[in-house]
């Protein structure tokens, strides 16, 4: 008798065991979380999943599929500069290097977070306007910036980059950054007259401000990247290249708006050309106010197209991770009487490295 109930208990628990292990074999993918947790207290990326206590990523890590997929922002706007708020996924062709893409995923996005630096040139051809321009800009972000959730840095530029205000989700030392934010005489300053680094400061912001950060797992954790650029556009001092300034912008995700004033808002001293390619290249657009009044209504307009935007994601036919430049067209074929703005690509993930600017699970 006792054998024989050793016997039926014993049984008994290897069913047990092989219960569990049927259970756990039917889980799903398994979660995976970082080699390496990064040091306590270690300064996250721009766009950088939240950290808990441990170093590791707060609940619901990502799973880690082997395809990339491509998020990209875009608006739209009619003859008349009016944004469009009815496009629907049937009516988007997206291609990539000239072939048609399957896009899986596609939201009108009016609440994504907002990672946005102000980029202010204060060379000698802007004595005569700073006044305006910081004052515009302050407003703006006073008005747009939702704290804890948004976060904004503030850059100067003549032909060094000076970060005058780092990237913060506090408006109170946003407010401080502006009210140190003076113009400086090439006398009291040392620099040299005229001496304006241009596509250095967009490259410095770009690659120090928003660096690289691995794909977010969900739609939901994009995040909008903007610099906000207040200058005549030209430059004399930069070791970058205009093409270079936005590479720097594409690899990083960031939208440039730019926002071309001359000396005495005179219009004619403003490089139009390279401001509006840096902007339409990036998924941005430029702006050239000839008064103050001009200057609100350009910055008004950049809050409203923020917040007027679509997102969509698709997986590249294209799987090679090479590190290659991808060109991106999105068209409405059947609405002839719109513009499309947005990225006109993105650097392909090398292998090894992260993938940036895609998603890693479908919704």
């Amino acid at each position: 008798m006792t054998g024989t109930r050793i016997a039926a208990a014993a049984g008994l628990a290897a069913c047990m065991f092989a219960a569990l292990a049927t259970s756990s074999a039917q889980d799903g993918p398994v979660r995976s979380r970082r080699a390496t947790p990064p040091q306590a207290g270690a300064p996250q990326p721009a766009g950088a999943p939240a950290q808990s206590g441990s170093g590791l990523p707060i609940d619901n890590d990502p799973i880690q599929l082997s395809t990339d997929v491509v998020n990209v922002l875009f608006s739209v706007t009619d003859r008349q500069n009016r944004f469009v708020d009815d496009v629907e996924q049937a009516g988007v062709v997206v291609s990539e290097d000239g072939q048609t893409q399957e896009v899986f995923s596609f939201r009108k996005e009016t609440n994504l977070p907002l990672v946005c630096a102000i980029v202010i040139d204060v060379s000698s051809s802007q004595e005569f306007t700073f006044g305006d321009e910081k004052r515009a800009a302050l407003s703006f972000l006073q008005t747009v910036l939702k704290t804890r959730k948004d976060t904004a840095a503030l850059v100067r530029f003549r032909e060094d980059v000076d970060f005058v205000q780092g990237l913060t989700n506090r408006l109170d030392r946003v407010n401080d950054a502006f009210n140190r934010l003076t113009w400086e005489s090439k006398i009291s300053s040392g620099s040299r007259y005229g001496a304006t680094a241009l596509y250095d400061a967009i490259g410095v912001t770009a690659t120090e401000l928003f660096p690289p950060v691995s794909a977010p797992d969900t739609p939901e954790a994009v995040t909008r990247r903007a610099i906000i650029l207040l200058t005549d556009g030209d430059d004399n001092a930069s070791q970058k290249s205009l093409q270079d300034a936005i590479d720097d912008a594409q690899r990083t995700d960031v939208i440039v708006y730019a926002l071309g004033i001359g000396d005495r808002y005179r219009s004619t001293a403003v490089k139009r050309d390279v401001l509006t390619s840096l902007s339409e290249q990036t998924g941005g657009r430029a702006y050239f106010p000839e008064s103050y009044d001009d200057l609100r209504t350009a910055f008004q307009q950049i809050n409203l197209e923020m917040r007027s935007q679509y997102l969509i994601a698709y997986e590249p036919t294209n799987a090679a991770r090479d590190g290659a430049f991808r060109s991106i067209d999105i068209r409405l074929p059947g609405r002839s009487d719109v513009k499309v703005f947005h990225r006109r690509g993105y650097f392909a993930p090398r292998s090894g490295g992260p993938s940036t600017g895609a998603s890693a699970v479908r919704p």
